[in-house]
């Protein structure tokens, strides 16, 4: 577990700024702020980035995007059997934010509860980012103070969702 860490930068609870893989399992980050982007996790680069078997953050905070999580450069992330929860952007992505040419996959997992004062409550899909919501996952009661309550699709991203729901988000 990973709580209540800070950064002035970028990743307030995990940076990972360089190519690679890492694999969170039953773990939990919570309480994590940064003052740029990745209040819970930053991934720059082309790194592979895992939640699983109910992996968790919750309650943590960016200034700019990305409370939870922020995806930047050809990333790769995945959710599964995993949440991202309570967590506010000052900029878009309460939950996720990606950029570039990242892919974002959740499976059996949620974004709730989640706020950015820009675009995408929920997540802020930039870019020729992919995004796929599946078996089960779900974005609810996410809010933005500018467009896509629980997602915004900007660019040319692309996004696909399966047996999965967007429900009670605002903008």
């Amino acid at each position: 577990a990973v709580s209540s860490s800070t950064a002035g930068g970028g990743g307030g609870g995990i940076a990972m700024a360089d190519s690679g893989d890492v694999e969170l399992e039953r773990s939990s980050l919570s309480g994590c702020q940064a003052a740029g982007n990745g209040g819970g996790i930053s991934i720059r680069q082309s790194g592979a980035f895992a939640l699983t078997n109910s992996s968790s953050i919750a309650d943590c905070s960016a200034g700019a995007n990305g409370g939870g999580i922020v995806l930047a450069d050809s990333g790769a992330l995945s959710l599964t059997d995993s949440a991202v929860s309570s967590s506010t952007a000052g900029g878009g992505g309460g939950g996720i934010a990606m950029a570039d040419s990242g892919d974002v996959e959740l499976e059996r997992s949620s974004l709730s509860g989640c706020q950015a004062a820009g675009n995408g409550g929920g997540i802020s899909i930039r870019q020729s980012g992919a995004f796929a919501l599946t078996n089960s996952s779900s974005i609810a009661d996410c809010s933005a103070g500018a467009n896509g309550g629980g997602i915004v699709l900007a660019d040319s991203g692309a996004l696909s969702l399966t047996d999965s729901a967007v429900s009670s988000s605002t903008a």
